[in-house]
């Protein structure tokens, strides 16, 4: 998910602000991975060893300069 902000600074500026969000809500992706056992009775039987990946924030900023626009006589 994304969010994108443009804010005009002045007449000459336009400043964008941006945030890009993985795993917005944090939920676990848990699974048994490699070691885990399903087979009853093992002594790892049944537990979570890995999980998804964690929620991750990527934020940015960028300025943009507009072009003046010469007059026609």
């Amino acid at each position: 998910m994304g969010f994108i902000r443009n804010q005009p600074i002045g007449e000459k500026l336009l400043v964008q602000i941006r945030a890009d969000i993985t795993n917005i809500f944090n939920t676990p992706a848990l699974s048994l991975g490699t070691g885990s056992s399903v087979t009853i009775g093992a002594p790892q039987f049944g537990q979570v060893l890995t999980g998804g990946a964690p929620r991750k924030i990527q934020l940015g900023a960028r300025i943009q300069f507009k072009e003046r626009k010469e007059r026609q006589p």
